[in-house]
């Protein structure tokens, strides 16, 4: 890990190639402070709003749900313990939040996987639920990201997004 983080946004944000190459670095280097830095830029409200968002979604007795951009696995860990017989995967583009995720992670029913949101590695139709925390705004390409949702997403799916604005 570098001791300055110097890469300027305003450089890489023009394309979708670029600004994946600007979160992955980016969210390499925060990846350890990630947490707090979430709770800080909420101003405490981030564990609230997740809550918030689990109790939206439906009962179901064993769903196929899939976190995108799931940083250190928050809404993963709630998703598995929502679901106990679902199977969850939380995805994250740096190998850093995987790592930390892995780390925290006590669910068997829970795995984690590097992987771009606009490139899930699932079979089309397969997700019943797919969650989303601070996700979208970093997609490489909205339009892209929006596509491969309904790609992954089975008939009938649910997607629920939490962010800033």
């Amino acid at each position: 890990m570098s001791s300055a983080f110097n890469l300027k946004a305003s450089q890489h944000i023009g394309t979708a190639e670029g600004k994946r190459y600007f979160n992955e670095q980016h969210f390499t280097e925060s990846a350890p402070r990630y947490d707090l830095a979430t709770r800080m830029l909420s101003l405490g409200q981030d564990r609230s709003w997740k809550r918030k968002l689990l109790k939206i979604l439906p009962p179901q007795k064993s769903p196929r749900c899939v976190d995108i951009a799931c940083g250190t696995g928050d809404i993963s860990f709630s998703l598995a313990q929502k679901y106990p017989d679902g199977s969850i995967l939380g995805v994250d583009l740096t190998q850093a939040m995987v790592d930390i995720a892995e780390k925290k992670n006590s669910y068997e029913n829970l795995t984690f996987a590097a992987a771009d949101m606009c490139s899930l590695p699932l079979e089309s139709s397969s997700v019943d639920i797919l969650t989303g925390s601070y996700a979208i705004r970093n997609a490489p390409s909205l339009a892209d990201a929006l596509e491969e949702f309904n790609r992954v997403l089975a008939p009938g799916g649910l997607a629920a997004f939490l962010d800033f604005s």
